[in-house]
């Protein structure tokens, strides 16, 4: 059971850390099922299997937008602002 929010609270926000497993013009998959969108018309240039550290903004309803993704290459981390354009690759 979700707990309800009062309408003038502050937006959540977070981090996650999982590989990517698809993405579609309007949102992404992290891990088994964590599902996060993209805003305006962003998409996600990475493929399939890339780890990720996605930085979102969940809101009352529990709708994840994304506000930044890092990728993490060998430990070190290299951050990627969204681009504009055509997807990494679906499901």
């Amino acid at each position: 059971m979700r707990a309800l929010v009062a309408p003038d609270a502050p937006p959540v926000r977070g981090v996650m850390i999982a590989p990517l497993r698809c993405c579609f013009p309007y949102l992404i998959v992290l891990g088994h099922s964590s599902v996060f969108f993209l805003r305006n018309g962003t998409t996600c240039p990475y493929a399939s299997g890339t780890m990720l550290r996605v930085l979102y903004t969940e809101n009352g309803d529990g709708v994840r937008d994304v506000d930044a993704i890092q990728t993490l290459e060998g430990g070190r981390e290299r951050a990627h602002g969204l681009a504009s354009g055509t997807s990494g690759s679906g499901c």
